[in-house]
């Protein structure tokens, strides 16, 4: 439990002076805490903090603890059940028993030497084309920053395939970086920022962003308004990956139910938000494990 309440009434002005534009973007307000006589506490002005303190924004104060809830639980299924490497996270309560998210910053490593990141909104200044429109796009991306770009980009598809396995809509340019290594080259982060956004938000899309231009033409998007395998496998050889590869993994994500179903049990979700959560990776998994036409 942190030694401080959470930032509300009075204490809410101190703590936006603590918030700081973090390593891992985003609209959820994150403040810096250090470790310090075996306890987190804010940052210090001019000390590195090694963690940082995720909270839900003020307008999503209906939903917030179900917010954190639902990140929490999407990263646990990733780095557990689908061998994701993600943020290291836990839930933490402040001392009046609210929730926050902590998260271990990937930007600082232990010895506090900080290394560069880009997120792939940043990286769109680098490039003639803007902004990606297209998870496509983010993949040029992947490849022109990258120098090992090969297996970058398998671990791209994997999270692409995963975002839309837990309707994951916020997963736009802003929730991928690139970071540069001790040796002097560039990798992709931990993922961070995944949830289920259709859970507390119906009209949340499936994916934030198209897999290709002209997707939607595809004749399984036609008929169920929805990706199937065809066009995950197809978005794929668009990468530079092979229709045998792209298939293999779309096999290793599609066998998970089970493993999903214990997590989300365990959960500290509500019973009818566990339901609901179950519903849409099942809706997903239908999907991908499709060959129509």
């Amino acid at each position: 439990m942190l030694t401080f309440k959470s930032p509300q009434g009075e204490d809410a002005y101190w703590f936006e002076r603590q918030a700081l534009r973090m390593a891992i973007p985003g609209s959820q307000p994150k403040y810096s805490l250090m470790l310090e006589d075996d306890e987190l506490t804010l940052t210090r002005e001019g000390i590195k903090g090694l963690f940082l303190l995720k909270m839900p924004p003020a307008s999503a104060a209906q939903h917030a603890q179900a917010i954190t809830e639902n990140e929490h639980l999407t990263l646990q299924i990733a780095a557990n059940v689908f061998d994701i490497d993600t943020v290291k996270n836990a839930i933490i309560y402040y001392q009046d028993d609210v929730q926050g998210l902590l998260l271990r910053r990937f930007d600082i490593d232990p010895e506090f030497v900080s290394y560069q990141q880009e997120d792939f909104y940043q990286l769109r200044e680098k490039q003639v084309k803007g902004v990606p429109q297209t998870y496509e796009d983010m993949g040029a991306l992947i490849k022109k920053h990258i120098a090992a770009y090969g297996p970058a980009l398998a671990i791209f598809f994997k999270r692409i395939l995963f975002n839309y396995l837990v309707s994951n809509g916020s997963g736009g340019p802003r929730s991928f970086s690139i970071k540069r290594t001790e040796h002097g080259d560039y990798a992709l982060t931990p993922a961070y920022g995944l949830s289920c956004t259709r859970l507390l938000d119906a009209g949340s899309k499936d994916m934030a962003m198209e897999l290709y231009e002209g997707v939607h033409k595809s004749s399984y998007y036609q008929k169920f308004k929805a990706c199937g395998q065809a066009e995950f496998v197809n978005f794929a050889r668009r990468l530079g990956l092979t229709a045998g590869r792209a298939e293999t993994i779309i096999a290793s994500m599609t066998d998970k139910e089970y493993e999903v179903a214990d997590w989300v049990e365990k959960s500290f979700l509500s019973g009818s938000l566990k339901k609901e959560y179950l519903r849409l990776f099942k809706e997903k998994l239908h999907h991908l494990r499709s060959t129509y036409p």
